[in-house]
């Protein structure tokens, strides 16, 4: 094994010498390959890291596939490496550094492995000596004295290079095919669903065009949803039939779904109304109506359009899930482990042990296709919320395992803006607010009608600080747009209580969490929900909340909340210190209940 000050002293002989000494670049980049190797972080090496970390890319921008640095960099930097090896001084080298193709990891060799060359019967170096001879100015001029030598050597070596850049050219070719299998097998996934063209219920028919170009809307907007596989279709009678087929023709297992409905214009606006089938046993998993009335016609069906593609992605995801998790996780591929694993308003069970073993499907999603972008980003959404209400989970290993599986995300799915969002809370819960902001933005300008997001950038931005009242005023407007009973009701009602406390207005606060109480529950909601009724004084009330409660969370601590996920997502803003002294309070509460 090569000794790590070996390394670094061979490292900075080639930092120094004729091949790098004047491109500060590719020292950067071979510093950073080397450093990341020494470290035992391999996995990291990806096009997307090198390019933020070592050549300053904008994390929240950079994309592989029309930004060309890091292929072109590492490429010189192969070359000058192979430059420096060849030189009088890299050849008296006894440690070889190189960054071969097909990845960025640094490898660390003795010279004379791979130096094959120097050791055949015919040794051009010493040829090209023996054949040199001094002129009158001192300097060294090659003679032709061995033509056969020569020639030889150059079939030897144009041989040789022919050998490795076959070798090479395979192994890349390999892992493109390795990496084009996976990317194919999960474009057979995901789950289908066969929008049926809308009925024209306007007496008479008279409107026909009207429901083929909502149904062709409604086909665009639903494509925008980043595990939809969306078909279309001229006539229903045969929707199941054409689902069905594409569902064994693919080996797709998950649910299948129809979506079907009817618009009808009348005097006062327009009427739409849909139905979700389960292809595979007949059932309306979701069903609603929507009317608009008062406007401009298109205006009006444009809402409506908006709202059904806002309230399907919650309703479609739950149903998929309970679907794929009536069967055995034993052979499930990749895709449905990663469906298991993601977060869905609207499902789910509030335990530390759920949490970790949606961890663990997430993890088996990633060991069976590593370059699954969707399910990195889970396990960073994942992490960083353990991190918030587990005190254990909150290292600073599990944190830096959160940014490699982020980044990893950014990478392989950056257009998926479900994936996106996990990111963005990762960005989040770890006091990086500006990037969380600014990729929430991105997610609403793919998917407009991407509920969670507009939700979260309603209200994060204004994060321990107090927000404006046209936020408030906002938020209140949207919660009322919203059907009674939709799933992602409930992350509103979140973020409107959190925006109240920084505003300074704990009763209304506290009013929307006893409305979440009938909705959901969950470590942060249960928290703050006690804390507010400490502020107010309801002690006994806090304390009868929580204790029970840690028969599910039972490292939940108050403490933790304030001492140390309160700063990282506050980073010194106006309200830090208000919110610290809530949580110390309900901390000191729960205390003293415990020593009674």
């Amino acid at each position: 094994m090569v000794d790590r000050n070996q390394i670094e002293a061979q490292l900075e002989r080639i930092l120094k010498s004729d091949s790098f000494a004047k491109a500060e670049k590719l020292q950067s980049l071979l510093s950073y390959l080397v450093e990341q190797t020494l470290l035992g972080l391999e996995d990291r090496l990806k096009g997307y890291s090198i390019a933020v970390d070592v050549f300053g890319r904008d994390p929240d921008t950079f994309d592989s596939s029309t930004d060309s640095i890091v292929r072109v960099q590492v490429g010189r930097l192969r070359s000058n490496l192979d430059a420096y090896y060849r030189s009088p001084e890299g050849r008296a080298s006894t440690l070889r550094i190189d960054v071969p193709k097909g990845g960025y990891a640094a490898t660390f060799s003795a010279q004379e492995s791979i130096a094959p060359v120097a050791s055949r019967a015919v040794d051009c170096d010493s040829h090209a000596e023996a054949a040199s001879l001094e002129n009158s100015q001192g300097q060294y001029v090659p003679q032709l004295r061995y033509p056969l030598a020569w020639l030889i050597c150059v079939f030897v070596l144009a041989g040789t290079v022919f050998m490795l850049s076959h070798v090479l050219d395979q192994r890349d070719d390999h892992e493109s095919d390795m990496l084009n299998a996976a990317q194919a097998q999960r474009g057979q996934e995901g789950i289908a669903i066969l929008v049926v063209p809308f009925a024209d219920l306007t007496p008479e028919g008279e409107r026909r065009g009207d429901a083929t170009g909502f149904t062709q809307d409604l086909v665009a907007s639903l494509s925008r949803i980043g595990e939809l596989r969306v078909w279309s279709a001229d006539t229903g009678p045969d929707s199941e039939d054409l689902v069905e087929t594409d569902r064994l023709q693919s080996g797709y297992r998950p649910a299948s779904f129809r979506l079907e409905g009817g618009l009808r214009r009348h005097d006062e606006g327009v009427r739409a109304t849909i139905r979700l089938v389960d292809v595979n046993t007949g059932e309306t998993v979701w069903s609603d109506t929507y009317d608009r009335d008062g406007g401009e016609v298109m205006a009006m069906q444009d809402e409506i359009l908006d709202a059904i593609a806002m309230d399907i992605r919650p309703q479609i995801y739950v149903a998929a899930r309970r679907d794929i998790e009536n069967r055995a996780t034993e052979d499930a591929t990749a895709w449905e482990l990663f469906l298991q694993a993601t977060f869905v308003p609207g499902s789910g069970v509030d335990t530390r042990v759920w949490e970790l073993e949606r961890l663990a499907l997430a993890r088996r999603a990633i060991e069976l296709d590593p370059t699954f972008g969707e399910a990195h980003s889970v396990i960073a959404d994942k992490l960083t919320y353990l991190a918030m209400v587990d005190p254990p989970s909150d290292t600073p290993e599990r944190l830096a395992e959160a940014e490699f599986h982020a980044q990893q995300a950014q990478e392989q799915a950056r257009s998926n803006p479900d994936a996106m969002f996990n990111v963005a809370l990762f960005y989040y819960r770890t006091g990086q607010l500006d990037r969380a902001v600014s990729l929430m933005d991105r997610i609403v300008s793919i998917d407009p009608n991407h509920v969670l997001a507009r939700f979260e950038l309603l209200a994060m931005p204004h994060i321990c600080q107090k927000p404006p009242p046209d936020t408030l005023d906002e938020a209140r407007a949207l919660d009322l747009s919203l059907p009674a009973d939709h799933p992602a009701r409930w992350v509103l009602l979140s973020e409107t209580a959190t925006m109240q406390i920084d505003a300074g207005h704990f009763g209304e606060a506290l009013k929307l969490h006893q409305r979440l109480e009938t909705m959901v529950s969950n470590p942060l909601i249960r928290m703050q929900h006690a804390a507010l009724l400490v502020r107010l004084g309801r002690w006994d009330e806090a304390v009868s909340m929580l204790e029970p409660y840690r028969e599910t969370w039972p490292n939940l601590d108050a403490g933790h909340t304030a001492n140390t996920v309160i700063p990282r997502l506050c980073q010194g803003r106006a309200n830090q210190d208000m919110l610290q002294g809530l949580y110390r309070d309900l901390d000191r509460v729960l205390k003293t209940a415990g020593q009674e």
